[in-house]
């Protein structure tokens, strides 16, 4: 997700050199995908917490018993 934001950013300078955008519009745009950023990396952050937290509370976590199932074939 990263590498799109970062992607869009290159779209934006291209599309503003063209001059399909204004620099207004440029600016507003690059103002979005640096708020997206922070948001995405705020996530990924947190979710790196959270795994390295599972890991090491892992003996807290309850666990289902391991079924094992008979095979049954059937003939026609």
């Amino acid at each position: 997700s990263r590498g799109s934001l970062h992607e869009l950013i290159d779209q934006h300078i291209t599309a503003m050199d063209d001059e399909y955008i204004t620099n207004t519009e440029y600016i507003h745009g690059r103002q979005l995908v640096k708020t997206a950023l922070a948001l995405l990396n705020g996530y990924i952050n947190y979710l790196i917490k959270a795994k390295s937290n599972y890991k090491s509370h892992n003996s807290n976590v309850l666990h289902e018993e391991q079924i094992e199932y008979n095979q049954i074939t059937m003939n026609d």
